[in-house]
């Protein structure tokens, strides 16, 4: 429970997700936000497509991670590289 920031991204499927593609959707988040990642990906839930989804790029994830957010949610199943693509 808390404030948080949405960003909505267009990004291709198993693209990925960098600190520009989110500050050019939303405002940077403060520490303690929840900070929340429509990609769209969950149009294409339960398909095989729902595999390849967008993922944040390691810049990002630091980015966030220094800031202090204290939730990351995104529409797939981990806003890392999925398994098959590691």
């Amino acid at each position: 429970y808390g404030p948080g920031v949405l960003y909505r991204v267009d990004v291709p499927a198993a693209g990925t997700i960098s600190v520009d593609d989110l500050l050019a959707s939303a405002a940077e988040p403060h520490r303690g936000d929840i900070v929340l990642i429509d990609t769209g990906n969950h149009r294409v839930i339960g398909t095989p497509a729902y595999g390849d989804a967008p993922s944040l790029d390691v810049k990002a994830a630091r980015w966030l991670a220094e800031i202090g957010v204290k939730l990351v949610g995104i529409d797939a199943s981990t806003p890392d590289l999925p398994a098959h693509r590691r």
